[in-house]
């Protein structure tokens, strides 16, 4: 189970460590390899030490001055037998000025210091400082994604994409829709902008055709955003549809965990064999305090039936309230 960044803990860790360059340069040779299996079976190995090490990022924690991070250092190598430490280091870094933010996915190398362990949720972490870190995947690198487009011929809706998160670690889409008149020239463009999606997770995205503009053809783009919610796991949410005789069915989700829910948005698609029949977007309605679904709670959600439905889908992401 992976778990959450606390910056707190971080920052008195790393309290009074200094880089390994000197005048401000940075010397990448002055940075030994270094094996995973090494950094993982120590408390104190490598300590104030001119390491690089080869990891993928799984959490990121954006700060104003900084970010923490969560990296699986066995990502590019396989290792056997017991370790001492989980297989992710916690790394905090400072981005230099004008430097591109990192995502979760990207396979990155970190040169620094390991700087001890910590405990945390009840096991102990390696942690390391970054004076620097080498990026080998663009930042607008989707292969990360498996993006569906459904069929909307006769629907209400102009466009409506699944995109399922495949990186290891979370992340928020920012889905943009372009749309073409009949000579290739764009007339309007949608945004759309997810919270964060983890691993194996979707995010359904709906366009309705923009009033009074003529098109005969769109295409789309996808931005990729860090986000800070570190605690996304849906383990303990229950979803079921109702089915009811007033023209509407309800959406019940149920909490049956220990930790409250918020952000939850809620998507159910109808389908009618293989053809999707409807889709009904229920995003945004669960933003005020009052709606937080707590521990044993419940919400029942209104959304209109369909006849002709053979089968649906409900898509659910929420962001979990870490307790204190």
């Amino acid at each position: 189970m992976k778990r959450v960044i606390a910056v707190g803990l971080l920052v008195i860790a790393l309290t009074g460590l200094t880089g390994c360059g000197s005048s401000g340069r940075f010397d990448t040779d002055v940075y030994s390899d270094v094996e995973a299996s090494d950094v993982l079976q120590s408390a104190n190995a490598f300590d104030n030490e001119c390491i690089k090490l080869v990891g993928q990022v799984e959490q990121i924690l954006e700060r104003s001055d900084g970010v923490c991070l969560q990296v699986d250092i066995q990502h590019t190598v396989m290792l056997t037998g017991l370790y001492l430490y989980p297989d992710d280091i916690h790394v905090e870094y400072h981005y230099s000025e004008g430097e591109s933010h990192i995502l979760p996915g990207e396979v990155i190398t970190l040169y620094g210091k390991m700087c001890g362990v910590t405990e945390f949720d009840g096991s102990d972490i390696r942690l390391m400082y970054a004076d620097y870190i080498k990026r080998s995947r663009n930042a607008d690198d989707t292969a990360g994604l498996v993006i569906q487009a459904y069929d909307v011929t006769n629907l209400i809706p102009s466009a409506v994409y699944s995109v399922r998160n495949e990186y290891r670690g979370v992340v928020a889409l920012d889905f943009t829709v372009m749309y073409y008149d009949d000579n290739g020239n764009e007339v309007f463009e949608q945004t759309q902008s997810s919270t964060g999606i983890k691993r194996n997770d979707s995010w359904i995205f709906v366009f309705y055709p923009p009033d009074g503009i003529s098109y005969s053809q769109l295409s789309y783009e996808i931005g990729i955003r860090a986000v800070e919610y570190v605690d996304l796991s849906l383990e303990t949410l229950r979803c079921e549809l109702i089915y009811g005789s007033d023209g509407y069915n309800q959406v019940e989700i149920r909490n049956i965990g220990a930790k409250p829910f918020e952000d939850i948005h809620v998507t159910v698609l109808y389908y009618s064999q293989d053809t999707l029949l409807a889709v009904y977007s229920l995003t945004g309605i669960y933003e005020t305090e009052a709606n937080r679904l707590a521990p044993g709670g419940s919400m029942h959600l209104e959304v209109p039936s369909e006849i002709a439905s053979t089968s649906y889908d409900i898509v659910v992401t929420a962001n979990r309230i870490l307790t204190k």
